[in-house]
């Protein structure tokens, strides 16, 4: 110091938190005098800091919560929607698409759950339009894209369908936010390509949610088909038929659904010589004769076709094939047409049809 005076000058300062002379003061070294000489003043402005960050915990808690439960209850919708798409419910589907849309669900699912109505109704070019809606609205819509391979498969587009199949299984895997149902409808379009992994794909739906009873009948079918395969598997069919009548009682009766239980009985029929034939025609013929009903149902038409010829009865397996010969049912038209064709039964073809289809096919 220069001085006694300037010493006991700085000594006043530290004594009243001052900054001294005799050192360089940092930033921090200020600092902590300024706390010192302030306290009330720091400890206010501390106690809102606080404050505002408590508040900005809470609201980024209630911000994840209620993101969680709009998500949860999209999904509800989702789900509600979808059974009753199954039932052919056709009002209450609009109820709740109604309810989604005033909850902020998003709008390709809105198409996304109109085009699998329509599917269920056997209409597909309407379901066509509608996942190529939803695919526009979100390209990332997982289970528009799989369903939409499933509706250009059941219109006859083969070729189209063969490039989405591929291009759908080497390019889409479940969204994060809707994998239990891009999971469950990816089956979809595993179907018909390899059931096996359509198995796998509705076992993990079912382990996951197991009252969706359509999941344990897509899960049956796949089964059915995969028993069918190049070594008829009997226990493969038997464990399908034991599943679809484990949940027949929930399921409703619409043509889809009654199609496949009708299937999975075939299969059995097939798959395993000793089955009780009349045991499983009294189960399966009220679905054949609700089938009859319907000659206009693309798929109906060619479980009735397997049926019938695994029954041994022929009138009931020519009219079903009339029926796919006479409504140019796609792919099944000319599924039949080939199996007529290698029987020798080609002229036959020509004869059914009053719209000549089979003429401008051959």
């Amino acid at each position: 110091y220069d001085s006694a005076a300037a010493f006991a000058s700085d000594v006043t300062s530290f004594l009243g938190n001052g900054i001294v002379v005799a050192r360089s003061p940092s930033m921090l070294y200020r600092a902590r005098k300024y706390v010192a000489r302030n306290k009330g003043i720091v400890a206010a402005i501390a106690s809102v800091f606080v404050a505002l960050m408590l508040g900005l915990i809470a609201t980024s808690i209630t911000l994840t919560r209620l993101n969680a439960t709009v998500s949860d209850l999209h999904a509800l919708i989702i789900e509600r929607a979808l059974v009753q798409a199954v039932a052919a419910d056709v009002d209450g589907l609009e109820q709740t698409i109604t309810l989604g849309t005033r909850a902020n669900l998003p709008m390709d699912w809105v198409f996304t759950l109109q085009g699998f109505r329509a599917l269920q109704e056997g209409d597909n070019q309407e379901a066509r339009s509608r996942f190529e809606q939803a695919i526009e609205y979100d390209e990332k819509n997982v289970s528009a894209k799989a369903l939409h391979s499933w509706a250009l498969l059941q219109s006859g587009d083969h070729e189209a369908w063969s490039h989405h199949v591929d291009r759908t299984q080497a390019d889409e895997t479940p969204r994060e936010k809707w994998q239990d149902f891009d999971e469950f409808f990816l089956g979809f379009t595993d179907f018909y390509v390899d059931y096996a992994s359509a198995r796998k794909r509705f076992d993990k739906s079912v382990e996951d949610h197991p009252t969706w009873m359509f999941a344990r009948l897509m899960r049956a079918a796949a089964m059915s088909h995969e028993a069918w395969g190049g070594n008829p598997d009997a226990d493969l069919a038997q464990k399908a038929l034991t599943e679809v009548e484990s949940v027949s009682d929930f399921l409703p009766d619409t043509n889809f659904i009654v199609s496949m239980r009708l299937f999975i009985y075939a299969s059995a029929l097939y798959c395993d010589p000793n089955a009780d034939l009349a045991e499983i025609k009294s189960k399966a013929d009220p679905l054949a004769a609700r089938l009859d009903h319907v000659p206009d149902y693309q798929i109906g038409n060619w479980c009735l076709v397997k049926y019938y010829e695994l029954t041994g009865d022929q009138d009931g397996e020519s009219r079903a094939r009339k029926a796919s010969y006479q409504h140019n049912h796609g792919f099944m038209f000319l599924a039949a047409f080939e199996e007529q064709f290698i029987n020798g039964q080609d002229q036959a073809i020509l004869d059914v049809s009053d719209r000549g289809d089979g003429v401008l096919l051959m």
